[in-house]
């Protein structure tokens, strides 16, 4: 069954601003005029959050409140501004306040076409009164969002139960499962290198297999991404055409040392170094020998993809070294023998 959504229209908090909401589903305001902004604390009707930044919703009844969808601050001079962890309060009768839980808000794409994003559940709870507190921005002076939309009632089309990326030599597995899928029609992977600029790299219309009382799936990235930060989500669409995003999750492949590789092993005169590298880096070496003292040192400059580099050893007595290496901060040694 379709979720019911409740638009909040009228924004009332301590500085008695007001918003519109987007009706648009594939567009959205830029306008800082459209928007939620507090560049002040004031004291949070929930006394445990004390001096904050903060936004109180009145449904005027209660209300069975399920997901809660926020599009952040999207106006492209300020998007900093926007709340990057958010704590959400609620209360039936605007005195006795239950927390709710704490939330990550990716930051908007001051773009027209910006989607925002579900960033968590009530899971049902009873409320008529709800306040959102930014407890974190995305590095600004000021703390705001777009619009904020309520979904009521229990039912959602998908119940995600877990979503993670593991990385296993620099490529990317995401494992996740769902307990509800009696209204599921398919999901998309969508990756970003940032947070904010989204691609689509795979669909399927399989929620997965069953485990127990789960059902469970996963897609591998089989791009390597290695050193890189990449962030991943699910767009999860029902029967009705109607899609919610998962949590949004990041992961950051190291280098390990099959990422370079050397040879010939042993070396007479002119050793080669392969490695495979995201993104253009610099890439410093240090050479060892046995007793730990410096044969060579030096930068090469790395584009991205395979690169292939050679060093001149002829000038080294026989015996074992190291080669050290230096990638965007990972360090790998490499140990080799003149021979």
């Amino acid at each position: 069954m379709m979720k019911t959504q409740y638009i909040i229209i009228m924004l009332t908090c301590f500085f008695a601003y007001s918003a519109q909401a987007q009706l648009y589903p594939d567009r959205h305001t830029t306008s800082p005029d459209d928007a939620w902004k507090s560049c002040t604390e004031a004291m949070n009707p929930n006394g445990e959050s004390g001096m904050s930044h903060w936004i109180k919703f009145d449904f005027e009844s209660i209300e069975d409140i399920s997901d809660i969808k926020i599009w952040n601050l999207n106006d492209p001079a300020s998007l900093t501004d926007g709340i990057s962890t958010l704590r959400v309060d609620y209360s039936t009768d605007n005195v006795n306040w239950t927390f709710g839980g704490e939330f990550t808000v990716p930051i908007s794409d001051g773009s027209a076409f910006y989607e925002g994003e579900i960033v968590g559940t009530l899971n049902g709870a009873q409320a008529r009164y709800i306040i959102l507190t930014g407890v974190e921005n995305h590095g600004g002076t000021c703390f705001g969002i777009s619009e904020a939309r309520f979904y009521l009632g229990q039912s959602v089309p998908v119940e995600l139960l877990s979503f993670e990326a593991n990385c296993d030599e620099g490529i990317s597995t995401l494992e996740w499962s769902f307990g509800d899928i009696s209204d599921f029609e398919s999901l998309d992977v969508e990756r970003s290198s940032d947070g904010t600029k989204w691609e689509k790299i795979y669909s399927t219309a399989s929620a997965g297999s069953k485990d127990g009382d789960l059902i469970t799936s996963s897609y591998t990235d089989a791009s390597k991404h290695i050193g890189a930060k990449n962030y991943y989500r699910l767009k999860m669409y029902d029967i009705n055409g109607v899609y919610e995003y998962s949590n949004t999750v990041l992961n950051t492949c190291e280098f390990t040392d099959q990422d370079v590789t050397i040879y010939p092993q042993p070396v007479q005169a002119e050793m080669t170094i392969n490695m495979e590298l995201t993104e253009a880096s610099q890439v410093e070496y240090t050479t060892l020998n046995i007793l730990g003292q410096q044969m060579d040192k030096n930068v090469w400059d790395a584009s991205e993809g395979m690169n292939q580099f050679t060093l001149d050893v002829s000038r080294y007595v026989d015996g074992q070294y190291i080669i050290q290496f230096d990638i965007n901060g990972t360090t790998i040694e490499k140990k080799f023998v003149k021979n």
